[in-house]
């Protein structure tokens, strides 16, 4: 999943920011956040202890849609805390 900031892309980075996607929703630690969209096939969690940085020609081209409001909150809470940001 791209957790780059929309105005970010705009401007055609070389590299984005991605939480790595897991179907594997059986463990839930506290630093994954469920991602329950019908624009997923199944239930997955997004594993933002893993947050990485990948060069945006190795992104796939596809859209498999946005997360809602909820989610992305809590995205932006699990990540700020992981890299100690307020």
């Amino acid at each position: 999943m791209v957790v780059t900031a929309e105005l970010v892309l705009e401007r055609a980075p070389r590299t984005v920011h991605l939480v790595p996607l897991t179907r594997n929703v059986s463990r839930r630690l506290s630093t994954e956040v469920l991602l329950d969209t019908p624009d997923l096939p199944a239930t997955s969690v997004a594993q933002c202890h893993l947050l990485t940085v990948a060069s945006t020609s190795r992104i796939v081209e596809g859209d498999l849609g946005r997360v809602g409001a909820t989610a992305l909150a809590q995205l932006r809470a699990v990540i700020s805390d992981l890299l100690d940001i307020d």
